[in-house]
């Protein structure tokens, strides 16, 4: 149960921001972010990648037919739609460059969360 929370508790942070950019609400930390040279793709980094490395070590990094950690199998999914949503709103636009980033993040979760299960098992015996 104490590995769920902390992702629980980030998964509604995630939709609290995506609802705000949805909805165009704190423009000025939006602008902020976007005013660093790639800010925008950073902030997809880190923020998927937290996303999925929480899920991944909440699954115990459960993976799924090929290899693939399932945690970040399912924050890919989620991420590719809520990107191509972004097409239908009036407030957001798709772009591959946050994809790319997402991606990348997801990537290096499933490689840190792979380090630090390491680390747990090491810890049981």
């Amino acid at each position: 149960m104490r590995r769920w929370v902390p992702f629980a508790a980030f998964l509604a942070f995630i939709i609290v921001v995506i609802y705000a950019a949805n909805q165009r609400l704190a423009r000025g930390f939006f602008g902020l972010v976007q005013s660093f040279p790639l800010g925008d793709k950073a902030g997809h980094f880190v923020l998927m990648g937290t996303l999925a490395f929480l899920l991944n070590r909440a699954l115990a990094c459960r993976t799924i037919p090929p290899g693939v950690q399932l945690g970040g199998a399912i924050v890919a999914v989620f991420v590719v739609a809520e990107e191509i949503s972004q097409r239908w709103l009036p407030s957001r636009s798709f772009d591959y460059g946050d994809l790319v980033a997402d991606f990348l993040g997801i990537a290096l979760a499933g490689w840190l969360a792979r380090r630090f299960s390491r680390g747990d098992e090491r810890a049981i015996k």
